[in-house]
């Protein structure tokens, strides 16, 4: 249902042809008041409208035909602004630390054991006369370790953990300014994601003062035992696997 990839590892490019395939790579920031922000930019996000079912019929199209922006913006912990935004290939492209969605650029550069994401977003809003305009940047150290076999049906890649961020945006009278702690990691697949054989997942992450505990909890469509992954990331990047872990669902709160 899943591999674990080291940080400086590359998705396949033939990721991006495989019909039905997905890649997208998440980056969230927040602050100790609730203010945050969640980035996904994809090709072949699929929970994009019709894609899975155009893969389930047999003609999914190819990641590289679908890409997409999707922005939430927290104020104090609650939603302040929502944007999924699908563009036209031809406005897009994605290099190997380079992406563009028509006039928003992002830049990732890595230099002796540390990344940086430059982002300059610029997305006018459907049925508005309104843009969201400004820059994000992300820094941290790469995380360092990978576990077992790296399998290209369903690549979990953890980029940066416990990293530090800055978001400057606005919109027409709204201005969102603020620092914090974040995280950066990138999924990506050649077969999609109904065929993994997942009925339900959970992924999330708890931030500690020195470290930061990441987990996926994958239910499979049989009833076969979950998959429980939990890696265990402190300041300087280094990782640690917690054998055999149980993670244990209560009350759901929103």
């Amino acid at each position: 249902m899943i591999s674990i990839c080291e940080s400086t590892s590359l998705p396949s490019p033939q990721t991006y042809q495989s019909p039905g395939g997905f890649i997208w790579w998440y980056l969230d920031i927040r602050d100790p008041h609730g203010n945050g922000i969640v980035l996904i930019w994809a090709f072949g996000l699929p929970f994009l409208p019709n894609y899975a079912s155009q893969a389930r019929q047999g003609n999914g199209p190819k990641p590289i035909e679908r890409p997409s922006l999707n922005l939430s913006v927290y104020k104090k912990g609650k939603l302040d602004f929502y944007l999924l935004q699908e563009y036209d290939p031809t406005d897009c492209d994605s290099t190997e630390h380079h992406w563009k969605f028509k006039k928003s650029l992002i830049l990732f550069e890595q230099v002796s054991g540390c990344g940086q994401l430059k982002i300059e977003l610029n997305c006018p809003i459907p049925n508005s006369s309104e843009t969201l305009t400004g820059h994000i940047q992300f820094d941290g150290p790469l995380r360092k370790g990978t576990f077992g076999q790296s399998d290209p049906t369903h690549q979990w890649t953890p980029i940066m953990v416990a990293a530090e961020g800055s978001v400057h945006l606005k919109c027409g009278k709204s201005t969102y300014e603020f620092s914090g702690r974040g995280y950066h990691d990138r999924n990506a697949g050649t077969h999609p994601l109904h065929e993994l054989d997942i009925d339900t997942w959970w992924w999330g992450r708890l931030a500690f003062e020195e470290s930061e505990l990441i987990f996926y909890a994958l239910f499979p469509k049989k009833q076969d035992s979950p998959l429980f992954l939990a890696l265990e990331v402190d300041q300087e990047g280094n990782t640690h696997k917690l054998q055999q872990p149980t993670i244990r669902f209560t009350e759901h709160r929103r």
